[in-house]
């Protein structure tokens, strides 16, 4: 195609170049500040730094500027297959190298698990003070199963910063997966949960030691019990995946009683409220179903096939028909094909439902897309 590729980039870049070059003539303070957003559109492009050895000190906007030339260069050295370079760059800039390496990951998913997990490890080196950078990097790796690595990892943050209480539950429950001492993943964990019994990190691992080690003893786990009572209440995310640890474990009276707790915090809650119906229905319960099936459909996740897969499996179940095929159509009407919308039911109920007679599914579209319009 005429004009793209390397020349077209180039031209670009020269473009760039030439208006940043006029800024610079209006003073030593814009030149800085060109020069140092030149050196980062040559980093992110692959090209060689410019820009060195400005005298005085760096204002504050230098700075921030310039943090973000290291994690720009060294993002690029990690890119080309450098990981000694792309740790050296980083380290001028550590916690913002940190943050930016945790975001890298959570905007765009690596594939390779190994490669995230590295990039998670070299976070961690990173920035072994930073609360929230050992919640997400664990919280991944154990995601992963990774637990050779994560003990490794988080051995290093723990004796670069023992006063790190996610670190250290983090490294106990990795220990006790990974077949390490019992009792010195035990020791650990009671630190952490002295240290800090509000994180609701520290809590989530000392929930798993506790349901995978028989060794976590009854007054370990009547303490942890009564901390994780008196604030699971008050954080729904918390509360509803414990509710969801419990149904993927196959304990369902239990994730209902979280699953409940999940819905006192948040009534209207769609995914709690579809659910509490799912439980219900495999728990042969009857009661209060309208409830959570009106809410269900009320604050439906509109655009999410998965939501409405699972919200026709229930109302079928139900044999609530037209409701079924009210929000059938009214998933069609947002595109979503009728093999994604019903996958989950059993070939009568696709015919019945296939054969439902939409009302103009385009001109829902036209008035679902209006409404989103208005909503922005």
């Amino acid at each position: 195609m005429a004009g793209a590729g390397p020349h077209r980039k180039a031209k670009g870049i020269v473009l760039v170049t030439a208006v940043l070059l006029l800024i610079m003539i209006r003073g030593n303070f814009w030149a800085r500040q060109a020069c140092l957003s030149l050196d980062i559109l040559h980093a992110d492009g692959g090209l060689r730094t410019q820009c060195n050895g400005f005298p005085g000190e760096l204002a504050a906007a230098d700075y921030q500027s310039l943090k973000v030339l290291r994690w720009v260069q060294g993002k690029n050295e990690w890119l080309a297959g450098k990981p000694e370079q792309a740790l050296a760059q980083w380290q001028q800039a550590p916690e913002y190298a940190a943050a930016m390496l945790l975001n890298w990951v959570k905007v765009s998913p690596i594939q390779d698990a190994v490669a995230e997990n590295e990039l998670l490890v070299q976070a961690l080196n990173l920035d072994p003070y930073t609360t929230t950078v050992s919640e997400t990097a664990s919280f991944r790796l154990f995601e992963d199963e990774a637990w050779e690595l994560a003990k490794e990892a988080f051995t290093a943050v723990y004796q670069a910063n023992p006063g790190n209480a996610v670190a250290k539950a983090a490294l106990a429950l990795a220990i006790w997966q990974s077949g390490g001492p019992h009792n010195k993943a035990l020791q650990l964990y009671d630190e952490a949960v002295t240290a800090a019994p509000d994180n609701l990190y520290v809590l989530r691992y000392g929930l798993r030691l506790m349901q995978i080690g028989p060794e976590f003893g009854e007054k370990r786990m009547s303490h942890l019990a009564n901390l994780a009572a008196a604030r699971l209440p008050q954080d729904f995310e918390f509360t509803f995946g414990v509710a969801n640890a419990y149904r993927a474990l196959g304990d369902l009276e239990t994730a209902v009683h979280y699953n409940l707790m999940a819905l006192d915090v948040n009534p209207a809650h769609p995914w709690a409220n579809l659910q509490q119906l799912e439980l219900a229905q495999q728990l042969r319960q009857t009661q209060n179903l309208h409830i959570w099936q009106q809410q269900a459909i009320d604050n439906r996740v509109k655009d999410r096939p998965d939501y409405y897969r699972r919200l026709l499996a229930v109302l079928v179940e139900e044999e609530a028909y037209d409701k079924a095929e009210e929000m059938y159509c009214d998933g069609r009407a947002q595109g979503i094909p009728a093999a994604a919308l019903l996958r989950f039911l059993d070939e009568d109920n696709r015919a019945r439902l296939e054969h439902v007679a939409c009302k103009s599914i385009t001109s829902q579209k036209i008035i679902h897309k209006l409404a989103r319009a208005l909503n922005t």
